[in-house]
């Protein structure tokens, strides 16, 4: 016979709603007595039966999450650091993939209302006052994109891009691509405004490629733009299409870095199937996680919005030398 959450509940010496905060909303109680709950819950082997805690105690025990693409590394790994972190906290964990899809995001955020205690939505492209109309029914909590009247957790790729040209422009590169990221989205509407600054202050030449969507294929188009564009450095959105412009290089007889440098606009798995270690941003994605987490609020709480950013670290490697012209001299 199935233990129950009463019988969790008796065995830590707690009423059974105590025992249900405990392994939904720990953050509700102490830590103590959180602890106590789940050491007894793994004693008797409890599995919680979700919609019993749901009646018994308002909630789901169960977030949302909404990304665009689960083929995108990014918003894989994300996932996994949210899940994890919700499954800390003793909650489950709904994940929605929008396909890249604008009416598909707005339809699933307003499914997830009444099925979850709160949502995160990743790089959400939905006019801010949709986004508002959802978070009044439901917590909301967005990462990479900024709505006044939410929380929101900014990894700060921006500043990472700029450092990018800090770094190429060191190397003497002074005629650079770069590849821009998905249409309307706002993180690369914020990066592409750091690239032209960037480009005043050193007097560089930049050519940007796009909008482009963040896949293979966009970085093989891209490559073949930067060899006829005369660059002699090439910046991509993400890992996907920074592995697709080197494939493009390498196919074609380019050498990198030697005649091309590339950088990635983040450091994922994709980038090790390349042969040559790339130059990427590092993003801290686990950190984005944790404070997304921590950001949703407690049941029936109610919280000023707040804003967290993360600093971005540029990982120079081996895809980044100096400019062909200033090599030879």
């Amino acid at each position: 016979m199935a233990t129950t959450l009463r019988q969790v509940a008796r065995e830590a010496g707690v009423s059974p709603s105590t025992a249900s905060r405990a392994l939904t909303r720990p953050d509700m109680i102490s830590p103590q007595t959180a602890a106590r709950v789940r050491a007894a819950a793994a004693r008797l082997r409890y599995v919680p039966n979700r919609a019993a805690i749901s009646l018994n105690s308002g909630t789901t025990g169960t977030l949302g999450l909404v990304v665009h693409a689960l083929t995108n590394p990014l918003y894989a790994r994300l996932a996994r650091a949210v899940h994890r972190r919700a499954e800390a906290a003793g909650l489950g964990l709904e994940i929605v993939d929008t396909f890249e899809t604008d009416e598909r995001e707005a339809r699933l955020l307003g499914q997830l209302v009444g099925r979850v205690d709160g949502v995160i939505s990743v790089a959400s492209r939905l006019p801010a006052a949709d986004l508002l109309t959802i978070g009044a029914q439901v917590p909301l909590v967005l990462i990479n994109r900024r709505c006044g009247g939410l929380s929101s957790v900014i990894i700060d790729v921006p500043t990472g891009i700029a450092r990018c040209l800090d770094h190429l422009a060191d190397l003497g590169h002074r005629r650079i691509v770069y590849v821009s990221g998905p249409v309307r989205t706002w993180s690369d509407h914020q990066r592409r405004r750091r690239v032209q600054d960037r480009a005043r202050l050193y007097d560089l030449e930049i050519e940007t490629i796009g909008p482009a969507p963040p896949v293979f294929h966009a970085g093989v188009a891209a490559a073949d733009r930067a060899r006829t564009s005369g660059a002699t450095a090439l910046i991509a959105y993400n890992s996907l299409i920074a592995l697709g412009a080197l494939y493009r290089l390498a196919d074609q007889g380019i050498s990198v870095p030697g005649q091309m440098s590339v950088v990635s606009g983040d450091d994922l798995d994709t980038v090790g199937a390349a042969d040559l270690s790339v130059t990427a941003l590092h993003l801290p994605l686990d950190d984005a996680a944790r404070e997304a987490v921590a950001l949703l609020p407690s049941e029936g709480a109610t919280t000023e919005p707040k804003l967290v950013t993360l600093p971005t670290t540029l990982i120079p490697r081996g895809s980044s030398g100096r400019a062909p012209e200033v090599a030879t001299h």
